[in-house]
């Protein structure tokens, strides 16, 4: 019997701005959650600028047979930050600007989010394949579909519109859940506690809605996003994927 570390996944991010399109000016980190499950698990990430791969111990039988030697629970995910090295980067990356420089046209129709700041939040549960075996997080470049309001995992809820009576919110997991939150008449808002995930939350009636991120730490300044990564339909982490993320420039 033996063992060795394998790649299970690895996320790397293009940037249409360079030739070859490498994301150089983005790097990953592991939420706290996410870096105690890997210690937990005795799984290793290695970055490097713009990627991250997530290696697993795995034990070798003598008839060949070969097994991780931990993996997380079936509802159990990993989620990373996408950092920025060089914020400048911003102003010639869709759908931040419209207009690159020397005349700099930021887009002033970005989704406006009830959270306490927005975040690029991205995830394998619609990955699409692509040539050459890899798979895209995005059908096309990051665009505004992809943004979320990031909330602490317990947050008052404020409602603008005196006619929304209640909240719906979905977890955004492969068995995706509902909770309904009524909205205090007196007050117009809502008091949440939610686990770390994403979600779809609806307001109604009127149908509004927006995905937000719910994150147990504060965020540094230089965060742009989250990528959050879920096991296969089966709970298996194997075979290994190649996820991509693209930025389009302008």
């Amino acid at each position: 019997m033996h063992w060795r570390f394998d790649p299970l996944f690895s996320i790397k991010i293009y940037h249409s701005k360079y030739h070859p399109p490498k994301g150089v000016d983005f790097m990953f980190e592991p939420t706290k959650t996410s870096a105690m499950l890997l210690k937990k698990l005795g799984w290793v990430f290695k970055t490097l600028p713009g990627e991250l791969t997530i290696y697993g111990e795995k034990v070798f039988e003598i008839n060949g047979d070969a097994n991780l030697r931990s993996k997380p629970q079936a509802n159990e995910s990993l989620s990373f930050f996408i950092k920025l090295n060089n914020t400048v980067i911003l102003n010639e990356t869709k759908p931040y600007v419209l207009k690159s420089k020397p005349d700099l046209k930021p887009n002033l129709s970005l989704p406006v989010f009830s959270g306490r700041s927005r975040l690029v939040y991205l995830d394998n549960l619609n990955a699409s394949s692509l040539s050459g075996g890899a798979f895209s997080l995005t059908v096309g470049p990051v665009d505004v579909a992809q943004m979320a309001s990031n909330f602490p995992t317990k947050f008052t809820f404020y409602q603008a519109n005196p006619g929304v009576k209640t909240l719906k919110i979905n977890s955004k997991t492969p068995k995706a859940s509902t909770l309904q939150y009524p909205i205090d008449e007196q007050t117009n808002s809502a008091q949440i506690e939610l686990p770390e995930n994403a979600y779809q939350l609806e307001q109604n009636p009127g149908g509004f809605t927006e995905t937000i991120v719910v994150l147990s730490e504060n965020i540094e300044a230089n965060v742009l996003g989250l990528v959050r990564i879920f096991p296969y339909t089966d709970g298996s982490w194997e075979p290994a994927r190649n996820y991509h993320v693209n930025f389009e420039a302008v």
